[in-house]
This record gives structure tokens, C-alpha cells and sequence, in this order.
């Protein structure tokens, strides 16, 4: 399925029977979903929605330094705000500790 969403199992992300829209900024959710699977489409982006900005921050502070281009300008090109994913990144490298990322406090209220 084209811009399939890849389910929440351990360390790996999915959206089963969903699809983005063209544009990614909508979610498609088939006809012939289950409460289960809505009650779980609904965990999986709540998730999303508490994680999101760690998960550039950890992409960002990763293997960029082999590259020749460098990465806010790489993360600029895709759409990113410079000086938002510095401050992703410079969390996210602060509390490296997965254990230590809760849902509460979110993201904005660790300190940068």
C-alpha cells in the first residue's frame, strides 16, 4: 500500500489498514477496521504524538558526520525549522536514557 504507515511492535512503527494521504497530512482509515484496530491505530498515534520530537532529535544527533552535507542543512532541505531540531537535538543528546523520555513531562517541558 502506497505511504503505508509501517505498527507499534517493540521497536518497530505501524499503522495497519491505514494509508497517508497524498500529501501525508491526512490518515485513511479502511472500511473494514475493528474497534480493536481503532482502539490500537488511536495507541499507536498517541505515541507518535508524545515521542515525535525526540525521535528527530536521536535522528539528527545520529550518524551524520560521515556525510558530506551537514545535517540541519540536509533537515532544512526536508522541511524543518533549523533551529527547532537543534533544540530536538540538543534534548534528545541531553536524555539519551530512553527510561528517562516519559509521556509526562512531554518533550517541551524538559528543559533546552
Amino acid at each position: 500500500m502506497k505511504n503505508e504507515l509501517v505498527g507499534v511492535s517493540k521497536a518497530e512503527l505501524s499503522l495497519p489498514k491505514c494509508k497517508l494521504t497524498e500529501n501525508g497530512m491526512g490518515l485513511i482509515v479502511n472500511e473494514n477496521v475493528t474497534k480493536d484496530d481503532l482502539i490500537g491505530i488511536g495507541k499507536t498515534l498517541k505515541i507518535i504524538e508524545g515521542a515525535n520530537q525526540f525521535w528527530i532529535g536521536d535522528w539528527i544527533n545520529s550518524n551524520w558526520g560521515k556525510y558530506e552535507h551537514g545535517k540541519y542543512e540536509e533537515a532544512e532541505k526536508l522541511g524543518y525549522e533549523k533551529e527547532t531540531i537543534r533544540k530536538d537535538a540538543w534534548v534528545a543528546g541531553k536524555i539519551k536514557s530512553v527510561l528517562r523520555r516519559t509521556e509526562k513531562p512531554k518533550f517541551y517541558t524538559h528543559p533546552h
